[in-house]
């Protein structure tokens, strides 16, 4: 029998070109680690190092009491080599952002210090805002040819083995950071206007959690004006599934909400999808399969009816990156299920 969600696929490659319906901008793009295996490397991360010594090694463990999920990106790897700042960074490449995490430092003899990158060219060029729980100070750092320079500092209480929250705002050469939702440093810089990695940083043997990441990037206009980079309306497309009755043979209806669909929201280059998917029960594990292979995140998989047959389930995601990139996942999905 044929499947009416496939009809929309040509409608989501196009969304962001043709506006189906306006919604709200959407928050920060949230990363977590729940979907990653325990004592396993994250995927879609870039480790690296500056300075010198031993690379980092950058693991995802259980930990029960964190801020949110239940499992954080550690760095575990304790050589004490002073000038050594391993790094862990994802993409795509931006300009202007805010970015935060929940940081708890674990232990260490040298340093405690944990911070967020941004703008990232490679190893040796980009900024960095770094807690230090040794020495009770958060400092902003320009890295140039693997010098660091510092840009401005802030003193004050950062407790070891408590999990505290790092905010970084950037809007060209302005650069807000704020510890602990309050805002502790402004400073200037124009060394690095490119658009660059982003992510998280630790210094010698520091051992340090990291959780609740995440990621909006904003306008050049003043900082506190932040909206989506190239935001206009949202896109959304949605096909109602109808080729499935119930026990009592009322025919599935958009009405009910039983529809796939998906919204876009950015630029060519840069956009958030969110939607859902409805299936058959049988159909679940190939549309993870394909979401998931895209680096697509599953917020959830539960039902909204009961006593249906066959079995309808439903599937919440959201994903970060090109558009068409995007839209090729959702239809890889679509195309798994039955026709």
């Amino acid at each position: 029998m044929p499947n009416p969600i496939a009809s929309s696929v040509l409608v989501l490659a196009l969304a962001v070109a043709a506006p189906v319906a306006p919604a709200a901008k959407p928050g920060p793009v949230k990363f977590d680690f729940e979907a990653d295996e325990a004592g396993k490397e994250p995927k879609g991360f870039e480790l690296g190092r500056t300075g010198r010594g031993r690379p980092g090694a950058w693991l995802v463990r259980a930990e029960d009491g964190a801020p949110s999920g239940k499992k954080v990106l550690v760095q575990t790897d304790t050589d004490d080599t002073d000038y050594r700042f391993p790094f862990a960074v994802a993409g795509p490449a931006l300009k202007d952002l805010r970015l935060s995490v929940r940081c708890r430092a674990i232990s260490g003899a040298v340093d405690q210090g944990f911070g967020l990158v941004w703008r990232l060219q490679d190893a040796d060029n980009y900024y960095v805002a770094r807690a230090n729980a040794l020495e009770d100070n958060v400092r902003v750092y320009k890295v140039v040819g693997g010098d660091r320079r510092q840009l401005g500092w802030w003193s004050g209480k950062v407790v070891s083995g408590v999990w505290h929250e790092l905010v970084v705002e950037a809007s060209g050469d302005h650069f807000v950071v704020e510890f602990d939702g309050k805002k502790i440093l402004d400073e200037h810089d124009q060394t690095f206007a490119a658009a660059g990695k982003f992510g998280v940083w630790t210094k010698a043997d520091s051992v340090i959690a990291f959780v609740s990441a995440s990621i909006l990037a904003v306008s050049k206009k003043a900082l506190g004006a932040s909206v989506l980079a190239a935001s206009g309306p949202a896109a959304r497309s949605a096909s109602a599934r109808t080729s499935t009755q119930s026990p009592r043979a009322s025919r599935w209806c958009d009405a009910m909400g039983v529809n796939t669909w998906a919204a876009f929201a950015g630029s060519d280059d840069l956009a958030m999808i969110d939607g859902d998917f409805a299936m058959l029960e049988g159909e679940l594990q190939g549309v993870l399969a394909v979401l998931r292979g895209a680096g697509i995140n599953i917020v959830a998989i539960h039902q909204h009816l009961t006593h249906e047959e066959p079995r309808m389930m439903f599937l919440h995601y959201w994903g970060f990156g090109p558009t068409v990139k995007l839209a090729a996942a959702v239809k890889a999905a679509v195309a798994t299920q039955r026709r």
